[in-house]
């Protein structure tokens, strides 16, 4: 019994035999056997073409498949095609928001340059008021 096509297949096919049957071109009971046996060479890779979401098998999306809703399974999670669609949103607003970081940095440094000449003006008064 070969593991990976009959999860492939019920995760795919459900128990339709019939759809099944006319997809592979293929009587009922020829699925059947496969499911108990050694299914077709052939159907093992036409099957995982089609489980998968037509996703190459090799790769970072060896672990990738599309479901029958349209969404992609990853191993980190699902993603769905609106997701997908607000990718460039991020990526936009990520940039900005890193400019704006850096500029606030930027900032910081001057103003504590700032800070640290005051700090050296305030000691220098100070050293005067002390000896007058």
């Amino acid at each position: 019994m070969d593991f990976k096509f009959n999860d492939q297949f019920y995760a795919y096919f459900g128990f339709d035999y019939h759809s099944a049957a006319s997809f592979f071109g293929c009587s009922v009971g020829t699925v059947r056997r496969w499911l108990k046996g050694a299914p077709c060479p052939r159907a093992k890779v036409l099957l995982d073409i089609v489980a998968r979401g037509y996703l190459p098998t090799t790769g970072p999306w060896s672990k990738c498949r599309i479901d029958k809703e349209g969404n992609l399974e990853t191993p980190w999670g699902v993603c769905r095609p609106s997701d997908l669609s607000f990718v460039h949103r991020y990526k936009n607003t990520a940039r900005l928001q890193t400019n704006v970081l850096k500029r606030k940095r930027e900032e910081s440094a001057q103003l504590s340059q700032a800070l640290e000449e005051l700090e050296r003006v305030a000691q220098r008064i100070a050293k005067l008021r002390n000896s007058a």
